[in-house]
């Protein structure tokens, strides 16, 4: 029944009888982690909002990038300079709001291991 209701998004399984303290202490983890979950999602679907924002060429070059794709290959194969690829990367680290290519790179990963829309079970 443990594994189960594990399987199915259960935060923990108590076994009887259950006592105050590891009750209240159970709660609490759970609010917390409830919490954590809650801010992620926020944080994925603004992400997700903001690549929305980027234009087509914006999003084949993020693409290019996030396959690892330095941008000297991309501007030859796409055949821009790779002048006109660091302004469009300039212009994604912009939207995104990050700093550096590594972070947009995290940015992205992250976006994509969690699922913005509640778990119901």
């Amino acid at each position: 029944m443990a594994v189960e209701a594990l399987k199915k998004g259960a935060f923990d399984f108590l076994e009887k009888p259950i006592r105050g303290q590891p009750l209240l202490d159970k709660v609490h983890a759970a609010l917390e982690e409830g919490r954590r979950i809650q801010e992620r999602r926020a944080r994925v679907t603004e992400v997700r909002a903001k690549l929305e924002l980027l234009t087509e060429r914006e999003r084949e070059v993020l693409a290019r990038v996030k396959k690892g794709e330095p941008p000297k290959v991309i501007a030859r194969e796409s055949k821009l300079s790779r002048k006109t690829v660091d302004g469009h990367l300039d212009s994604i680290r912009e939207k995104l709001c990050v700093d550096s290519t590594s972070q947009l790179i995290m940015l992205l990963h992250e976006s994509e291991d969690l699922d913005p829309r509640p778990r119901c079970v």
